[in-house]
């Protein structure tokens, strides 16, 4: 076979196997979203800063209700999975790991960002997809401010799971 025509090939065959892995089966026609994370919630700082860490720490369960929150908002917003009927889900989403904290912006400023890793397991226990997705809220201060103003970074960090969540369910 021809180098040519086998990168081709390749290439062909990776791009398929990439537009398979974006969407679910279509047997999958509810979804659940499970509470919980399978590891411990992680705060993301840099390094030192300890009085941003320990704030951060405190606001990790309403981080967890968010994301999980605005991932469900946003499945249902878009309509394509309907809601666990009393016979259970066709599939859940598991929250593998969540972290929160801020991430550099520039010249000081930080914003808020929330990433999570998430495998949508099927009945069986089969796991059907798995994503990494990551988002960050516009608002920008110093790390200080966030530190110091608990409300702030829970307005932030509440900008960012929901947009989290979006990304989660527009990726299914």
């Amino acid at each position: 076979m021809k180098p040519g025509l086998l990168f081709t090939v390749f290439t062909a065959m990776l791009l398929v196997g990439c537009a398979n892995s974006n969407n679910l089966s279509t047997k999958v026609q509810t979804l659940a979203v499970q509470s919980g994370t399978t590891k411990p919630t992680v705060v993301i700082a840099p390094q030192k800063a300890n009085a941003f860490v320990a704030a951060a720490s405190r606001q990790t369960s309403f981080v967890e209700a968010e994301v999980r929150n605005g991932t469900a908002d946003s499945l249902a917003q878009f309509g394509r999975f309907g809601p666990p009927q009393g016979r259970g889900s066709d599939a859940t989403i598991v929250f593998e790991s969540i972290r929160h904290g801020v991430t550099l912006v520039g010249n000081g400023q930080y914003a808020p960002v929330v990433d999570a890793v998430v495998r949508v397991v099927g009945p069986d226990g089969k796991t059907l997809a798995t994503r990494r997705q990551s988002a960050t809220s516009g608002g920008l201060h110093s790390l200080q401010d966030y530190a110091n103003d608990a409300e702030r970074y829970r307005s932030g960090i509440s900008v960012a799971a929901k947009k989290l969540g979006m990304e989660i369910a527009g990726g299914l």
